[in-house]
């Protein structure tokens, strides 16, 4: 028998990815939601379901066996609420909420009952990951960067949201930047801020956010994420640059979600690497999957309540570097 999936938030730019790697995995999509009725409405017909104006109309009349939640942030806390109180099994997208402080109670919820509340960081599924514990032990320093398009582009998509801050709680860094803040402390564990800059352009979110970050054995790890990538035509080769750089005693490696490069003393070994919208995809299903077998997803939500920490000091840090000046201020 199908598996039978709620989409809750269809309107988000991330959400034909994930219907269509549900299509793949010969899942159900039983009926979605969205804060724009009309969004709602477009999407149903499109996936051959029923439709919702809001997510508490769905969740009153369906019974779905999974959920995908692409949540506004600041929506986000109250929606896994929701799905907490009715047991169901579900993936999240980040960076689920504005602040971190919002999760707190959400996580401790999630451990008690136990429940099955994926987050798709999907930059586990790099590479990196696959090497050797001692190949990447005894860490020197390493660069995380993930550099999209411009902010219009979500506007373009109908996701306008994503340039208000008080929805979206932030720009590149709370959208982008969480991602490597999950591998940084997937990496290294505890990290102490060195510096944090943030930088503005024409919009109320930050486009561009630098961090550097020192572990407890004092290797050195920086943080980019921005909007500042051109916006490309259809058929161009890159519509953004995403580069991480991992280097310990052992080896030097390189994933730039093309390419997955590893270099050590006597030898250099070349593998393809998932583009971002193949790892979506293979998340998607690969969490299908875990719940079925009664495994743990790749990260859940207490690993997005870490992630989200580390960027609230990080915006905080760089926040404070500008004295207070509003015209500088993440939250403005």
């Amino acid at each position: 028998m199908a598996l039978c999936v709620a989409i809750l938030g269809v309107g988000h730019w991330h959400a034909a990815r994930y219907s269509t790697a549900l299509a793949a995995a010969g899942v159900v999509v039983v009926a979605v939601s969205d804060h724009e009725p009309a969004v709602a409405a477009r999407r149903g017909s499109e996936l051959g379901c029923r439709s919702y104006d809001d997510h508490h109309a769905l969740l009153a009349a369906e019974q779905p066996d999974f959920v995908v939640a692409l949540p506004r942030p600041c929506d986000g806390a109250a929606l896994v609420h929701d799905l907490l109180e009715r047991g169901l099994p579900c993936l999240i997208e980040k960076p689920v909420v504005r602040r971190a402080a919002e999760l707190a109670p959400l996580v401790a919820r999630m451990q008690q009952q136990r429940a099955f509340v994926a987050v798709p960081f999907i930059g586990r599924l790099s590479p990196i990951w696959k090497v050797p514990a001692e190949d990447t032990a005894d860490l020197l320093h390493g660069q995380l960067r993930i550099i999209n398009g411009p902010p219009e582009r979500y506007a373009q998509a109908g996701c306008g949201w994503m340039l208000d801050p008080a929805q979206a709680g932030g720009g590149a860094l709370r959208n982008l930047g969480i991602h490597l803040a999950d591998a940084a402390i997937h990496l290294a564990g505890r990290l102490d801020i060195i510096a944090a800059r943030i930088g503005y352009g024409a919009y109320a979110i930050d486009e561009y956010a630098v961090a550097l970050l020192e572990t407890a054995n004092g290797a050195q790890l920086q943080l980019e994420a921005g909007y500042t990538f051109p916006l490309v035509a259809a058929g161009m080769s890159r519509g953004g640059d995403t580069c991480w750089r991992i280097v310990s005693r052992n080896a030097y490696m390189i994933d730039d979600e093309a390419t997955f490069t590893m270099v050590q003393a006597q030898h250099e070994q070349r593998s393809p690497s998932p583009s971002s919208a193949e790892r979506y995809e293979r998340y998607m299903i690969e969490t299908l999957d875990r719940w079925r077998r009664g495994m743990l997803p790749h990260a859940d939500l207490a690993d997005c309540y870490a992630a989200a920490q580390l960027i609230d000091r990080i915006y905080d840090q760089a926040q404070s570097c500008y004295n207070g000046a509003a015209s500088a201020a993440p939250y403005r």
